[in-house]
C-alpha cells in the first residue's frame, strides 16, 4: 500500500510532537531541598518471593505504606500532565525508620501475621548538590495465623429459658451473621467487627445500655491445652505432633465473654413507653412561647403519640408515618436510628434529635423527638449559555444558546412536611449574527413530593419498603418553537412511587399521561416530501403509559459500579384505540439499560478510569387501521422519544444530532436531512481522567483522554435512510469511533468541561469517500468537518 508523502510527513510530525511532550511531562524534579541528606524515595518489598500472591502483596503493600512515618513516606506531586515534582523534602532521620518499623509491625499483628520480621536499609545518592536518601524495607510477614475454635460465653443473671432471650441465646441464634469463622485470618479488625455485631444485636433486642465495651475477647495462639504434663510416651508424641502442625499452620483459639464486675443495669431489656413529638420547637427550648403551647394526643395502630406544638406549623397525624417506634414494643436501635434518619432527611426541619429517656428503676424508656423547623420557602434563579454548531433544523453555522431557570420550593406543603417545587425555564437559540431567534423553549413543571406512600391503602406493601418510600405527583407544560419548521405543545402529568432498599432505587410511574400537539410549518412539510418517514415521526398524539425504573450504585475499594434500567409501556395492549378508533394514540415499548464503572487510580487516588455502556430500544406497535392504511403514528418512535447522538455528553466528535442512522450517506443540508435520530442507540465511552493540580489551592484541574463508540439506528427498514436500520451482521461497520482530550476545572458547585474530539471512523458522512476511513483528512482546524470538534459541558459526561 502506497502512503502519500503528505500523510507520512503528518504522521512523523505527530509522533515527534508526542515524544517531545512525553519527554517534557514525564521529567521529575526536586525543589526547595535541604543541604543535609533528605528522603528522596522509599521501597517496600514483601519477602520471600513466591510465597505470597500478587493480590496479597498489593494489599500488604498498601497497608504497610500507610504506616510509614510522615517523613519517610514522601509524596511526589503531579504537575502538568504526568510530570512529577518533590517539593521541600524532609531531612533524613534514621530514628524515623525504627518508628516506621514499629508501626508496620503493629499493623501486621492486627492482620494476623504474628511472626513477622522487618529489615531496613538506606542508600545515599549524590546528584549535583543533592544528597538523596532511598529507604528500603524488606518485610517478612511470616505465616498468617487463622482462627481455629470460636466460643461465646455470654451467660448472665437472666435465666436461660425458651421464654426469655438472653444475650447468649441471641448471639448463638445469629451465628449465621458472624464476622469470624473457623479458618479466617486472625485479624483484630474481624474481632472488633464481631464485637460490634454482638453489641448491635443486643441493642436491637432491648438492651438499650449495652455496648461493645461490655465484651471481652481472649485468645490463645500457643495451644496450652496440648502442653499439659503427662508421663505417657504416646501422649507426649501426640503433643509434639500437634505442636509441629501448629508451627506449620499456626492457629488461634478465641472466646468472647462478658467483662467481670459488669453493671447489671447494662443487662436490662427496655420496652418503649411514651413517645413525645415536638414538631416546631426552638433549639433552645427556653425560647418556646409557653402561652401558645398545645398538646394533642393521637392514637394509631395501638400506639399513642403526644404532640406538643408552639407554632402550629404541621398537621400532627401526617408526621406519624415517619416514626418507627411503637408503644410496649421491645426497644430496637434499628427503629430508633430509622426514626432519627427519616426526620433528619426531611427538608422541613433543619435539626432533628431523638432523645431516649430511660425511666429510673424500670424497664421502660420514653422518647422525645425534638424537631427544629427550617425556612419554609426557598427561591433560586440561574442562567446558562452554550454554543452549538448546526444542531437544529434550519440552522446555519453556529448558534448561541441562552437559558434561564427560576425555581420556587415549599418545604412544608399543606403542613405535611411534603415538598412542592415549581420550575420555570425559558431558552432561546440565536443565529451566529445574533439577529434572529432560531428556536424558543418554555416549560413549567410542578412536582409535589410526599415522603411516604399515598394513599393509606398501600399498607399491603411490606413495612421495610414503606419506611423509605416516596410518592410523586408531577405536571409539566412545554412549548417549543423552531423557526420555519414546527411548533410543539406538550402536557404531561404522572403519579409515581420511589422505593429504596439495599443500595437500589426502584421508581414506578403510573399513570403517565401525556399529550403532544405538533403544528408543522413550511420547511418541515418540504422535508416530508423528500423524507416520507418524517410523516410517521413528526406528528401529534396521546400517551397513556407506565414506566418502571431501577438503579443501583455500589462503591467498594475505589471502584464504583452504577447500573440503571427502565422500561416504558404505552397504551398496551391498546384498549384506548378500541374505545376511540379515530384517536391518535401512541403505542410502543421502550427499553433502556446502562452500566457505568469508575475506578480511582494513581497517587492518592485522585485520577480515575471511567467507562459507560448504554443501550436503548424503542419499538412502535402500529394499530390495524379500518381503512387498511398504515398507522401514521406508530411505525417508528415519535420525535420526542427518538434517540440521537453527538454533543458534549455523547459522541463528542460529532455535534448534536449529526451522527447516523447506521451507515446512511446523505447530505446534512437543511433541505435534505439536517438532523439524525433513530429508534435504537448503542454507545460505549471510556475516559482516563488525570489529576493535574489544585488551582489557587481550591479548584481541582484535570485532563482527560477519551474515546466514544456508538451510533443510532431505525429498528424497521427506512427507505429514506439506506442502511440506517439495525442489522447484527453490519454492526461493526455501523459503529462510529471518536477520540479526544480535554481539561476540566472543578469549582465545587459545578465542573466546567472543555473537550476536543476528532472523528476516527465515521460511518455516516455526507461525503461517500470519507465513510469508515480512519482519521480521514484529519487536521487540527477547529469546527470544520474533519477537524477538531470543541464541546463545552457541565460536569462529567457520565
Amino acid at each position: 500500500m502506497n502512503v502519500p508523502a503528505a500523510t507520512a510527513f503528518k504522521t512523523v510530525y505527530l509522533l515527534l510532537v508526542i515524544a517531545a511532550f512525553a519527554a517534557f511531562f514525564t521529567s521529575c524534579g526536586v525543589k526547595d531541598y535541604p543541604q543535609n541528606p533528605f528522603v528522596y524515595d522509599y521501597n517496600i518489598d514483601i519477602l520471600p518471593e513466591g510465597k505470597y500472591s500478587t493480590e496479597e502483596k498489593k494489599v500488604l503493600k498498601d497497608q504497610l505504606d500507610k504506616q510509614l512515618h510522615d517523613s519517610i513516606r514522601v509524596r511526589w506531586q503531579s504537575k502538568f500532565l504526568v510530570a512529577k515534582v518533590l517539593k521541600t523534602p524532609p531531612v533524613f532521620d534514621s530514628a524515623n525508620i525504627s518508628t516506621s518499623q514499629r508501626y508496620m509491625r503493629n499493623m501486621l499483628h492486627t492482620l494476623g501475621y504474628l511472626r513477622d520480621s522487618i529489615r531496613s536499609s538506606y542508600k545515599v545518592d549524590t546528584v549535583e548538590d543533592q544528597k538523596r536518601v532511598t529507604v528500603n524495607f524488606n518485610v517478612y510477614p511470616g505465616t498468617l495465623f487463622r482462627f481455629d475454635s470460636i466460643a461465646y460465653n455470654l451467660l448472665d443473671s437472666v435465666p436461660y429459658t425458651a421464654q426469655i432471650d438472653t444475650l447468649q441465646k441471641l448471639t448463638l441464634g445469629s451465628l449465621g451473621k458472624s464476622q469470624i469463622h473457623k479458618g479466617d485470618p486472625f485479624s483484630q479488625y474481624l474481632i472488633s467487627s464481631e464485637l460490634d455485631r454482638i453489641a448491635d444485636q443486643a441493642r436491637n433486642n432491648g438492651y438499650l445500655r449495652f455496648g461493645k465495651e461490655q465484651l471481652l475477647a481472649v485468645w490463645d495462639t500457643v495451644g496450652r491445652s496440648i502442653l499439659s504434663a503427662t508421663t505417657d510416651i504416646t501422649e507426649q508424641l501426640q503433643q509434639l505432633e500437634e505442636l509441629r502442625k501448629r508451627r506449620q499452620n499456626p492457629t488461634a483459639d478465641m472466646e468472647i465473654r462478658l467483662r467481670g464486675n459488669l453493671d447489671t443495669a447494662r443487662l436490662r431489656r427496655y420496652y418503649i413507653g411514651q413517645i413525645r413529638i415536638y414538631p416546631d420547637t426552638e433549639i433552645d427550648t427556653i425560647l418556646n412561647d409557653q402561652s401558645k403551647r398545645k398538646v394533642e394526643v393521637v392514637n394509631r395502630d395501638s400506639t399513642q403519640f403526644t404532640f406538643i406544638t408552639y407554632q402550629n406549623l404541621f398537621k400532627s397525624r401526617k408526621l406519624i408515618h415517619y416514626v418507627s417506634l411503637r408503644n410496649a414494643e421491645l426497644y430496637s436501635q434499628l427503629d430508633y436510628l430509622k426514626t432519627q434518619s427519616r426526620f433528619s432527611n426531611l427538608p422541613a426541619w433543619r435539626l432533628a434529635t431523638v432523645v431516649p429517656l430511660p425511666r429510673l428503676g424500670t424497664d421502660s424508656v420514653d422518647f422525645d423527638i425534638m424537631l427544629v423547623p427550617a425556612k419554609r420557602y426557598n427561591a433560586s434563579i440561574n442562567f446558562d449559555i452554550s454554543r452549538n454548531q448546526q444542531t437544529n433544523f434550519g440552522s446555519e453555522g453556529n448558534l448561541l444558546g441562552l437559558g434561564a431557570n427560576l425555581n420556587f420550593q415549599n418545604k412544608n406543603f399543606a403542613k405535611t412536611a411534603s415538598i412542592s417545587s415549581t420550575n420555570f425555564r425559558y431558552g432561546i437559540e440565536l443565529a451566529s449574527k445574533l439577529d434572529s431567534i432560531q428556536s424558543q423553549q418554555f416549560t413549567i413543571n410542578h412536582t409535589i413530593q410526599f415522603p411516604r406512600l399515598v394513599p393509606k391503602l398501600l399498607k399491603i406493601v411490606p413495612r421495610d419498603w414503606r419506611e423509605l418510600a416516596q410518592t410523586f405527583l408531577s405536571t409539566n407544560i412545554g412549548f417549543i418553537d423552531r423557526k420555519d419548521y414546527y411548533k410543539a405543545f406538550s402536557f404531561n402529568t404522572s403519579w409515581g412511587y420511589e422505593f429504596s432498599k439495599n443500595k437500589s432505587i426502584i421508581g414506578i410511574r403510573w399513570p403517565n399521561v401525556e399529550y403532544n400537539y405538533l403544528q408543522r410549518r413550511r420547511q418541515l412539510e418540504e422535508l416530508i416530501k423528500t423524507n416520507a418517514s418524517y410523516k410517521f415521526i413528526f406528528n401529534d398524539g396521546f400517551i397513556l403509559s407506565g414506566i418502571l425504573n431501577w438503579s443501583n450504585i455500589n462503591t467498594r475499594n475505589y471502584l464504583s459500579i452504577t447500573k440503571r434500567a427502565s422500561v416504558e409501556l404505552s397504551n398496551f395492549p391498546g384498549f384506548l384505540h378500541s374505545l376511540f378508533p379515530d384517536g391518535k394514540f401512541y403505542r410502543f415499548v421502550k427499553l433502556d439499560a446502562e452500566l457505568g464503572l469508575n475506578r480511582k487510580v494513581g497517587p492518592r487516588k485522585r485520577s480515575a478510569v471511567a467507562a459507560r455502556l448504554f443501550g436503548g430500544l424503542g419499538y412502535g406497535l402500529p394499530y390495524s387501521m379500518p381503512t387498511g392504511e398504515t398507522d401514521s403514528a406508530n411505525l417508528w418512535m415519535p420525535f420526542f422519544r427518538q434517540y440521537y447522538s453527538g454533543g458534549p455528553s455523547s459522541m463528542r466528535a460529532w455535534t448534536l444530532r449529526k451522527l447516523g442512522p447506521g451507515s446512511t450517506i446523505k447530505s446534512f443540508d437543511k433541505n435534505i436531512a439536517p438532523d439524525r435520530f433513530g429508534d435504537m442507540r448503542i454507545e460505549g465511552n471510556v475516559e482516563w481522567r488525570i489529576y493535574l493540580a489544585q488551582l489557587f489551592g481550591t479548584y481541582t484541574v484535570e485532563t482527560a483522554l477519551f474515546t466514544d463508540v456508538g451510533n443510532v439506528w431505525f429498528y424497521r427498514k427506512n427507505n429514506d435512510f439506506p442502511d440506517g436500520d439495525f442489522q447484527l451482521n453490519r454492526m461493526l461497520h455501523d459503529l462510529a469511533v471518536g477520540v479526544g482530550t480535554g481539561f476540566r476545572i472543578d469549582f465545587g458547585f459545578l465542573m466546567a468541561r472543555f473537550d476536543f474530539a476528532w472523528k476516527a471512523k465515521d460511518p455516516s458522512p455526507s461525503d461517500p469517500a470519507a465513510q469508515n476511513k480512519w482519521f480521514y483528512h484529519w487536521n487540527l482546524g477547529l469546527g470544520n468537518t474533519y477537524g477538531t470538534q470543541f464541546q463545552l459541558g457541565i460536569n462529567y459526561p457520565f
